[in-house]
């Protein structure tokens, strides 16, 4: 089994390391008071160039892509992964026929998402995949797109322990479009309180049809067991 956990306590804290990782740079008119290079901040999916001599680049939502004006080379030798990017000095570029909006833009920092594919369902879901409770946070980072579910969630952890995430589709129930996050702390359940950031690739059955559909996620939290619903356009990719 994989037990990779990649660990953020806050987006305020990943975005001063940001910061603190480009104070280094020179900056020209393009920056704020404090000396700082201004810029917008996403998560997309980095991308491998899709034909022989074509570009990497990185899709921000179902229609729109940006490449990277500093970077010639897929950062991560063509895997696909979510990341969160800081960029700016965007520009708009000519459209193709399979991406109605394309932008450029000067990328500043790529922090990859723990990127992970679904598991299926077992007999002793609890006993293979763990049952230990799991926030999961209501907030813009937290969403279906582009053939994944990012997820920010909040437990207890410390004393260096890796816990493991995992999604499974649940094929026992009447909504086909069910999954279940499922949290195992490996024992770690009285450390402090942080967060963390997944996104799992959606399997192929999530993306068979052209229409969006409606995705319920289940988890035991710390107040029992919660659901949450998203919208999700099928990718086509």
């Amino acid at each position: 089994m994989e037990y990779i956990m990649k660990k953020i306590k806050t987006l305020m804290l990943l975005m001063a390391v940001m910061l603190t990782a480009v104070s280094l740079q020179s900056c020209d008119t393009d920056c704020d008071n404090n000396g700082y290079p201004t810029f917008n901040l996403a998560t997309v999916t980095l991308k491998a160039p899709q034909t022989e001599g074509a570009k990497w680049y990185m899709q921000l939502d179902d229609s729109t892509v940006i490449y990277a004006k500093n970077i010639a080379s897929h950062p991560y030798e063509n895997k696909e992964l979510r990341a969160y990017i800081r960029y700016n000095e965007l520009q708009r570029d000519m459209a193709s026929s399979k991406f109605p909006y394309e932008y450029s833009a000067n990328i500043l920092t790529i922090d990859t998402i723990l990127t992970k594919k679904m598991d299926p369902m077992v007999e002793n879901m609890a006993e293979v995949y763990g049952n230990d409770p799991v926030e999961v946070i209501d907030s813009w980072e937290t969403v279906a797109e582009d053939g994944y579910l990012n997820i920010r969630f909040r437990t207890r952890w410390g004393n260096n322990i890796k816990h493991r995430v995992t999604l499974v589709h649940r094929t026992d129930v009447n909504n086909p479009y069910t999954v279940e996050f499922i949290h195992n702390a490996h024992g770690d359940i009285n450390g402090h309180v942080a967060d963390g950031m997944v996104a799992f690739r959606l399997d192929d059955c999530f993306n068979k049809g052209d229409e969006p559909i409606e995705i319920t996620l289940k988890w035991k939290s710390y107040s029992g067991e919660e659901t949450a619903k998203f919208k999700y356009i099928p990718r086509k990719d």
